[in-house]
């Protein structure tokens, strides 16, 4: 017959319980112990079963909970250490170990010790000075870098200034890029747009030429990004001072960016008040006359600079006393480069014109 876990030879083949049982090795769990205190991380493990014989298949190997003592573990494996780990009097359980307790007085604690939350620990570091950027280290006594058990979120690093580690990236002075490199999230990369000449109406971003928004590109009920038209929910609603139209309600909300500080590289987008990298970085606008500027919802573009570049308005007609001539206004809104200096030689040509006259 097929062999079973029975303690009987049942394949008659001279070994007893020898069979490919699937049971065999699979996990489980010893009386006097549960699943969840297996899960928690403590000093308890499930077992395995295992054939024996006329008892049929075994759970065994697992590790129970025990009474919780002051050694850094979770013995009785309810989710903590040493919750309630015992030590003589005067003592009480801190990083698996019994210490000394401080008390009250001048001298809570013996000589070459210090009290620090409670407890008297050793002055290993009272007589040791350090290098610059390293530190000493309270367990053993000796100097470290500084840094030493600093995780610093990425792409940030930690540098040690003075005694004091601080986390940073490139844009911070003291790792800042070199040419031709730039920042960009906080990383050193290749300026895309360094040896890149766009064709005129366009500029520079990360390398790819893009249009201008030139003005009266897009319709009244439009707005012009990175060259292109789209439609503006926007464009009739007046919002009051500290407040942004939302470009996808259509509505005025409370600007909350002007009180957020977002680190150097970064910039707050006013439609969800986060920081984030500036996408200003990698954008190279074509002369004096165009900035970079973030919109409402994080899109950096190229747009008119109106305290750099005014435009120029040209009136040719009649002036007082009856004399044919020009006049040259500047209006309220900003002119744009090429346009400026067209304007300006129409001028130049009208008035040599009425010299020969």
């Amino acid at each position: 017959m097929p062999e079973i876990c029975n303690g009987i030879d049942d394949n008659c083949d001279g070994v007893i319980d020898n069979g490919n049982f699937p049971d065999n090795g699979k996990s489980c769990l010893c009386p006097g112990l549960t699943q969840p205190e297996v899960d928690v991380g403590g000093v308890c493990k499930a077992g395995h079963l295992v054939c024996r014989g006329t008892r049929g298949f075994v759970c065994e190997g697992c590790v129970l909970p025990t009474t919780e003592i002051c050694n850094g573990l979770d013995n009785n494996c309810d989710g903590m250490v040493d919750t309630a780990g015992q030590c003589p009097s005067g003592f009480g359980c801190r990083d698996g170990q019994c210490t000394l307790q401080c008390v009250g007085g001048e001298f809570p604690c013996p000589a070459g010790y210090k009290c620090v939350n409670q407890f008297c620990v050793p002055q290993r570091c009272a007589n040791v000075t350090c290098p610059s950027g390293q530190k000493c280290d309270e367990n053993t006594g000796t100097c470290i870098d500084a840094c030493s058990g600093v995780v610093c979120p990425a792409p940030t690093i930690c540098v040690a200034a003075g005694l004091t580690p601080r986390c940073i990236d490139c844009n911070d002075p003291a790792l800042a890029c070199t040419s031709p490199q730039i920042c960009v999230a906080g990383k050193c990369q290749d300026d895309k747009c360094l040896n890149v000449t766009c064709p005129a109406g366009q500029y520079c971003d990360s390398g790819a030429c893009k249009d201008l928004c030139v003005p009266g590109k897009c319709a009244a009920n439009e707005r012009c990004i990175a060259g292109n038209c789209q439609a503006d929910s926007c464009a009739t609603v007046p919002c009051g001072d500290k407040q942004f139209c939302n470009p996808q309600t259509g509505k005025c909300e409370t600007d909350r960016c002007p009180a957020t500080q977002c680190g150097a590289g970064n910039t707050c987008v006013s439609m969800t008040n986060t920081c984030v990298p500036d996408p200003c970085q990698t954008i190279r606008c074509p002369s004096d006359c165009w900035t970079c500027k973030v919109t409402a919802d994080g899109i950096g573009t190229c747009i008119v600079d109106n305290d750099k570049c005014q435009q120029v308005n040209i009136t040719v007609g009649q002036k007082g006393g009856g004399n044919a001539g020009c006049s040259c206004a500047v209006g309220e809104s900003g002119s744009y480069g090429p346009l400026t200096l067209l304007l300006g030689l129409a001028l130049m040509v009208s008035r040599k014109r009425r010299r020969r006259i």
